[in-house]
């Protein structure tokens, strides 16, 4: 055998092995992550169930969760905080095989509101008056408002007025007990009580 032969079929013998090393050697997959639903809208205190789709892990290791606001569990239970400081919160899961993977869902929070739906009257000292405030954006905790006055007193949401009256009106104020930030005010006229002589 020549030379050239033996050489030849040396070379093709290397080309032949690089060839099955490179077939036997290409990248798997990259782990990809999903998280569903993508949007929920919410309210102070509920909660929503997340759940993330893992595709191309091997070791089927799952995903950690992480929000941005409020809280959620290693299962994905996520709880809208009662004071809701921003608008949205993200929500993100993140491939526990490859950290580098991840996946992020958007919530909307619905903001608490509060309104005073009695239209208060004039009232002499003494006289009583019920108020009622309608809450919105509280359907979760349903707690309810605290009433206070700047003259006069409360109990529960039946207002006194003051004895005697020393000031034009009183300030009611019902505050949300879920989120104290949120309040409505109204005004009462408070007229002294007549006295003939």
């Amino acid at each position: 055998m020549s030379n050239v032969t033996l050489l030849s079929r040396v070379v093709a013998g290397f080309a032949a092995l690089a060839l099955m090393v490179g077939c036997g050697s290409s990248a798997p997959p990259a782990i990809s992550v999903a998280v569903t639903p993508a949007t929920a809208t919410m309210v102070a205190g509920a909660t929503q169930t997340f759940t993330a789709t893992v595709s191309n892990d091997s070791a089927s290791a799952g995903v950690t969760w992480l929000a941005s606001v409020g809280s959620i569990t290693a299962a994905g239970v996520y709880t809208a905080p009662a004071r809701v400081p921003t608008t949205a919160a993200t929500i993100t899961a993140t491939s526990i095989s490859d950290t580098t993977q991840s996946a992020t869902a958007t919530v909307t929070f619905t903001p608490i509101a509060v309104s005073i739906t009695t239209t208060p009257v004039a009232m002499v000292a003494g006289a009583t008056q019920t108020f009622a405030a309608t809450v919105t954006g509280d359907t979760a905790l349903n707690a309810g408002v605290t009433w206070t006055a700047s003259v006069g007193t409360f109990t529960g949401a039946v207002y006194t007025a003051p004895t005697p009256v020393a000031v034009a009106s009183a300030t009611i104020t019902a505050t949300s007990k879920t989120d104290t930030t949120q309040k409505a005010t109204a005004s009462v006229t408070l007229t002294p009580v007549a006295v003939s002589v």
